[in-house]
């Protein structure tokens, strides 16, 4: 199969129109099985961004699953954000906040790390964990198992300040009994990859961490300040991640990595 992983997209005034539309040229020349969205779809969760971007991801003609980022949760009216803070991301997002996807060779799971409590972190409840776990539970040793959320389940830029969700723990103890094969995030606006046991080496399995950077706004960080990016992943024997930067009109594949190995429950792979 394969899947394009595109990230704060933001849109409204911080959205780029010229980026926007390469995307979409590149999605309807590539050709994916699902783009998979992890979060910040909007600039200020507001009716029309939200009606714009629905509109523009329908456009697309490919199936897809989105996750809300902070982003996503109106920072006014007040009252909203604190009694209905996702009312508007469900009203135009078939009413799903952790939506997944099984095939017989691939599960996704979206995870929803957006709250209204602060104005950029995020939170994962026992609640979640727990259906979660009940989810993985039920996937085959033979499927690929890859994980949406926005925000990072540990410290992954030293650089800047911990932005790790509260409830990592929960989340680090269940994948240590269930690892999936892969987690997509994004909310740093620049690309990063790790293994999560290189920060838990008790962990029984490998997991890989992928962060990509803004995919149409022009909010990229650090080296990527100006640009936006995406991944491609594709997934059979082998599980390939093609990282894309944007190149004044086009985007460029700078970074190809390439995860080998048998991906079954019982045996881990190598970079």
């Amino acid at each position: 199969m394969r899947f394009l992983h595109i990230s704060d997209l933001h849109w409204g005034k911080k959205l780029s129109p010229l980026y926007a539309y390469n995307l979409r040229e590149f999605i309807r020349k590539e050709k994916f099985d699902s783009i998979l969205i992890t979060g910040d779809l909007t600039q200020r969760a507001k009716k029309r961004e939200f009606i714009s971007i629905k509109r523009y991801l329908d456009s697309l003609n490919t199936p897809y699953l989105a996750i809300p980022g902070n982003h996503d949760v109106p920072l006014y009216p007040v009252h909203l954000r604190f009694f209905a803070p996702y009312l508007r991301f469900k009203k135009f997002f078939k009413d799903e906040l952790e939506p997944e996807l099984i095939t017989k060779n691939v599960c996704v799971f979206g995870l929803c790390s957006a709250h209204s409590f602060t104005s950029s972190e995020g939170r994962i409840k026992k609640s979640q964990v727990e259906i979660l776990r009940k989810k993985l539970l039920r996937t085959s040793p033979s499927q690929k198992i890859i994980i949406l959320i926005h925000h990072p389940i540990i410290y992954a830029d030293p650089t800047d300040r911990d932005r790790t969700i509260w409830g990592a723990p929960l989340l680090i103890d269940l994948f240590n009994e269930l690892p999936p094969h892969l987690i997509l995030s994004g909310h740093y606006h620049h690309r990063f990859f790790y293994n999560l046991r290189d920060f838990y080496p008790k962990l029984s399995k490998d997991t890989y961490l992928f962060f990509t950077s803004t995919s149409t706004a022009e909010r990229g960080r650090k080296k990527e300040e100006g640009r936006v990016g995406f991944n491609v992943i594709e997934i059979f024997e082998d599980i390939k991640i093609d990282r894309f930067i944007s190149n004044g009109k086009n985007f460029i594949n700078n970074e190809s990595i390439t995860l080998k190995g048998n991906y079954g429950r019982e045996k881990t792979f190598a970079l």
